[in-house]
């Protein structure tokens, strides 16, 4: 089952409030997850990219690895990005 079959059957299943309730849950722990994964992996110096608000990417350098977040730069501006929407590029 792809992640378009569990959209679908999202949409037309006949849910209780508990269940989808527990289901957000998962979601938020699975993205959590792959934050940690990809944190373990960022260091000074790895290059890394990103989408910006205008879905534009971005390429830069990490300069620093906070709790949550990365300090980017790409030359002419840092960003500070959360981890979870990082990418090794």
């Amino acid at each position: 089952m792809n992640s378009e079959d569990i959209i679908r059957e999202i949409k037309v299943g006949q849910f209780t409030n508990e269940e989808l309730n527990r289901m957000g849950q998962a979601i938020q722990f699975a993205r959590a997850q792959l934050a940690h994964e990809v944190k373990r992996e960022l260091f000074p110096g790895a290059r890394v990219y990103f989408k910006d608000r205008y879905g534009s990417r971005v390429t830069g350098t990490v300069e620093s690895v906070k709790i949550k977040k990365a300090i980017v730069s790409t030359g002419a501006y840092r960003y500070n990005v959360p981890i979870n929407m990082l990418e090794f590029s």
